[in-house]
């Protein structure tokens, strides 16, 4: 029998996952179900798959860190534009971030930053940690929760928060005019122009179980590759596609997130290299959408004649559970 496999989709928040449905699989498989339903804010997905519990922050930034020796956030490269009267965050420049720029930007964020104890480091040269002395007692928003919208809407609360602020602040002019941005302007590249601070705190021990026997996880996210490790098993960056996935020893898991992607064209990214492709290997595979308020699953089944005289589609299956989308 060959191990179970889950695709785990997360759209961009302002995409309707509905728009899976312009496929008959997607359509089908939610027509026939059944369709598990788990409440939940779309950033502490995997924490809640492998029982770690929120405090304050869900803590990515512990998990993306090696081996921390004080208060760490994660502390992304962004590119900060101007729309109407209020500043928008553009969470998808740091894709373009090479290892020698990171570098630069981050020297110079460390220079000015020493006299507070603070210092920046990068996991890779689009994920960036800061390191505290001491605990910051704020909330924050993550990454792709502030992606694409008003910063105001999106800013660190909180009883500490205040020094975050500064920072994000103090960033945004130190990084303004920096050589590295120059050159990236020159070349018609977005600059890098700020950090987002997200995702601090420690990682505290597990609180309920961990996804039973899940051996491997493929991700991109630095946190969702230790959450997989630090449970027993291991993890992988994704692959490009489907067709590159190697097989695994045992239950599988794949973080597609497309949290970040274009609204117009997540849907067909999705369909194309990965849903319809995977309904068709010899496993049984589950597709996981994950909503902005909950993750509903089901199992992937072939396109059949019959789907049709069923109720349901992930949009209706998203409007019964009151969760936003179009009923096509």
């Amino acid at each position: 029998m060959h191990a179970p496999l889950e695709l785990v989709v997360t759209p961009p928040a302002p995409a309707d996952p509905g728009d899976l449905d312009r496929s008959a699989i997607v359509r089908a498989s939610f027509a026939r179900g059944p369709v598990a339903i788990a409440r939940g804010d779309r950033a502490g997905f995997w924490f809640r798959r492998f029982g770690i519990a929120r405090a304050g922050d869900w803590p990515a930034a512990a998990l993306r860190a090696a081996a921390p020796a004080g208060h760490v956030l994660c502390a992304d490269p962004v590119h900060l534009a101007v729309s109407g009267d209020t500043v928008v965050l553009d969470a998808t420049a740091a894709a373009t971030v090479g290892a020698d720029e990171a570098d630069a930007l981050i020297a110079r964020l460390n220079a000015h930053f020493a006299t507070d104890g603070w210092r920046f480091a990068a996991v890779t040269p689009g994920q960036w940690l800061l390191e505290t002395p001491a605990p910051i007692d704020a909330t924050t928003t993550p990454l792709a929760d502030a992606h694409a919208r008003p910063l105001d809407a999106t800013l660190p609360a909180g009883a500490a928060a205040r020094a975050l602020r500064r920072a994000l602040n103090e960033a945004q002019m130190l990084l303004f005019d920096c050589p590295v941005n120059a050159a990236r302007a020159a070349r018609g590249v977005a600059p890098i122009n700020g950090v987002w601070l997200w995702g601090g705190g420690t990682c505290a021990a597990r609180t309920a179980p961990a996804a039973a026997a899940v051996r491997m996880v493929w991700s991109d996210q630095r946190h969702v590759q230790q959450l997989a490790c630090r449970a027993g098993g291991a993890a992988a960056p994704l692959p490009p596609d489907a067709a590159a996935l190697p097989v695994a020893d045992g239950a599988a898991a794949i973080d597609l997130d497309l949290s970040l992607a274009d609204p117009a064209t997540w849907a067909q990214t999705a369909l194309t290299h990965w849903i319809e492709p995977l309904a068709r290997v010899p496993a049984p595979v589950q597709l996981t959408v994950v909503h902005p308020d909950a993750a509903l699953g089901v199992r992937l089944r072939p396109h059949d004649f019959l789907a049709r005289w069923r109720r349901g589609s992930l949009a209706r299956r998203l409007a019964a559970a009151g969760l936003a989308g179009r009923d096509t």
